[in-house]
């Protein structure tokens, strides 16, 4: 939706770059020249259900061409990989931005 006009655009050719990030203070001091460069979109954590599901999937494509040895711990890495996020999440919170 245009911020100016309140009205839906159709876009076409899109490109969609994401990344990780929390909810932090910083986030509202975006300033309005980048608000008005780029688009911003928020979307909110999945389930643990949908990111075991995501992480399970990318990890087992990943693996197809590594040795079979290897491959039968696809689910054991994409639980890892979780596990391993999720605590980086919680212990090494975001450095605040410099004013």
């Amino acid at each position: 939706m245009s911020s100016r006009k309140r009205t839906w655009r159709e876009i076409e050719d899109l490109t969609f770059f994401g990344c990780l990030s929390t909810n932090s203070p910083e986030q509202k001091n975006l300033s309005p020249r980048v608000l008005h460069l780029f688009n911003l979109i928020v979307i909110e954590m999945p389930a643990m259900k949908a990111i075991n599901h995501i992480v399970g999937s990318l990890c087992e494509t990943l693996v197809l061409n590594w040795p079979s040895s290897i491959q039968i711990y696809s689910k054991d890495i994409s639980t890892a990989l979780i596990e391993i996020s999720l605590r980086i999440f919680k212990h090494l919170r975001p450095t605040p931005m410099k004013a």
